[in-house]
């Protein structure tokens, strides 16, 4: 269950991160906050599956 989890978790962050992106470049002048948040959370989206899902202890 920890596993769907995570997937379904790293998908949300990542289309969140997409939606950042396309309003950071959207609006009428670039913002440098957004843009960065944008590139947290898609990190974020790679990086939390791989720590939990290596960290789990059951094998595929």
């Amino acid at each position: 269950m920890t596993n769907i989890l995570t997937a379904i978790g790293s998908i949300v962050l990542l289309f969140v991160s997409f939606a950042l992106f396309a309003y950071s470049f959207g609006s009428g002048e670039p913002n440098a906050l957004v843009f960065f948040a944008g590139i947290v959370l898609m990190t974020a989206s790679f990086g939390i599956p791989m720590t939990v899902l290596g960290n789990s202890r059951r094998t595929w």
